[in-house]
């Protein structure tokens, strides 16, 4: 039998996590990636006190700075690669953005007719969705466009360090992917190309939970989303493609806090844009628990909530 995928919300106030790991059977280490905090990767009081004394680290920050400060060569090209995707994000959110102000407008006149505007909205969205598909297409060729070049710059301590946390994620009881900065923390897990050791230690059974970004990050589509950021309004916008151990959800951790879950235009829009997928926003307490591709919710009362096409925000 495959190993569970458990999603979590925020770990703050009240963490879930120590009771979720004491149910968990099998025997093995339990591994933990916190790459996404970055210079704090190694800060781990607080962690070891929940996970206790058998808790591993997979140091995926530190080896990626390890590498690249023996490779410059490496460095550049990866410097490069990364500039050339933010280039197209920016194109992307510009492309976005007024996409997403026709959809909002003609919501708003929805009430006027809605049997003439109905049409006009699904395809407004339409649009959006393809500008979504055409960033992650162009956004995954440029990546892979560089892989070869990436290869061939590479030291011989890039394949030991992938071998070696290949190995440790096959050989855990549980690998714990904790939350943090969400493109740092995919970045690390895409380059040391963790995607399949990953799926291969849940299909022996390995538990693999993901809590805020963690949870995100394991999905088909990272989304970023804030109604009201400092810098003025935004609308929620693609990072890139997950690890995709996740599909049919995308996960909007600390939702109550980043978005207006009030205003149900921007809800409903948001909801209808990724239709194929169901939209949850997982707040502190939030369990989700797959297996083998169903999906079963064990968190507190209303910390996992499902938005709707129409609007709505509910209890999942």
């Amino acid at each position: 039998m495959s190993g569970p995928i458990i999603l979590l919300g925020p770990q703050r106030p009240t963490p879930n996590l120590t009771e979720i790991l004491a149910d968990l059977p099998g025997e093995g280490p339990v591994l933990t990636i916190t790459a996404g905090w970055r210079y704090d990767e190694s800060d781990r009081e607080s962690l070891d006190a929940a996970i206790g004394a058998g808790a591993e680290p997979l140091p995926l920050y530190r080896w990626f700075d390890e590498i690249v400060g023996e490779a410059p060569d490496l460095a550049r090209a990866y410097k490069e690669r990364q500039r050339l995707v933010r280039k197209l994000k920016s194109l992307y959110r510009l492309r976005l953005k007024h996409a997403m102000d026709t959809v909002h407008a003609l919501m708003e006149r929805r009430v006027e007719d809605p049997e003439l505007v109905e049409p006009e909205l699904e395809a407004a969205l339409e649009v959006v969705r393809e500008i979504d598909e055409s960033y992650l297409i162009r956004s995954t060729a440029i990546q892979m466009g560089s892989r070869h070049q990436l290869r061939a710059l590479e030291t011989p301590r890039v394949a030991r360090r992938r071998t070696e946390a290949a190995r440790r994620i096959l050989e855990a009881r549980a690998v714990l992917i904790a939350g943090g900065h969400v493109a740092v923390l995919r970045n690390r897990l895409m380059f040391f190309e963790l995607d399949f050791a990953l799926r291969q230690a849940v299909q022996r059974g390995t538990a693999l939970i993901g809590w805020s970004a963690g949870a995100m990050v394991l999905t088909e589509r990272v989304v970023l989303f804030y109604d009201d950021p400092p810098e003025g309004h935004s609308y929620p916008e693609l990072l890139d493609r997950g690890l995709g151990l996740v599909s049919g959800i995308v996960a909007l951790p600390h939702a109550k806090r980043r978005l207006n879950l009030e205003d149900s235009d921007r809800i409903g829009a948001l909801a209808a844009r990724f239709e194929s997928s169901a939209c949850v926003c997982m707040e502190n307490g939030a369990h989700l628990v797959g297996r083998d591709g169903f999906w079963e919710n064990r968190g507190a009362p209303d910390t996992a909530l499902l938005m709707s096409v129409d609007g709505s925000v509910d209890p999942l």
